[in-house]
């Protein structure tokens, strides 16, 4: 219930950064290609340390699940056929402001959710899932962009990748006693 909803939010999250520039380039130019990145990193960075002041009052599942929602948007904006440089750069803002949560998020989760002594087993087989299945990412998105001619069907598969983990991360599992 923690591992593979983040691993998979992680592989589509990774394949996109990783294809970013490409993918909005030819609608957009290098330039604002290039501003989109910073935009996305940028935002990356205070979306982390704005959740970080008051996740801790927060459901960590309902976080997540609002933070992958909210990437599964702007990636279907993009996704979309062209759209205006400012709808594109507020979409990559909105992406990255979720980016380092998808990493932090599933601490809390552990946190919250398991006993003490099992915190540091289960963060430790979250992150070695996320990081074989996110490994996947780029390979997956270049293929499709690849077998299509451009990016709109491999930016729906990830963003249909980041709804379906958005919804499967509610789901909790039974009870754990402390």
């Amino acid at each position: 219930s923690v591992a593979v909803p983040f691993a998979v939010a992680q592989m589509a999250q990774v394949g996109f950064l990783v294809h970013e520039i490409a993918a909005l380039e030819p609608h957009v130019g290098r330039a604002t290609a290039g501003l989109a990145v910073s935009l996305t990193t940028g935002s990356a960075i205070v979306g982390r340390l704005t959740l970080a002041l008051f996740v801790d009052r927060l459901d960590p599942r309902r976080v997540t699940a609002v933070s992958m929602a909210s990437q599964a948007a702007a990636l279907a904006v993009l996704a979309a056929a062209p759209p205006s440089p400012l709808l594109l750069l507020a979409a990559c803002a909105v992406f990255g402001a979720s980016i380092g949560n998808m990493v932090t998020l599933p601490a809390a989760i552990a946190q919250r959710e398991f006993a003490p002594t099992a915190y540091a087993p289960v963060v430790a087989l979250c992150a070695a899932v996320c990081q074989f299945v996110f490994a996947l990412g780029p390979g997956l998105l270049g293929v499709l962009a690849a077998t299509r001619g451009g990016y709109a069907l491999a930016l729906g598969v990830a963003a249909a990748c980041y709804a379906g983990a958005a919804v499967a991360v509610l789901r909790r599992p039974p009870a754990v006693t402390r």
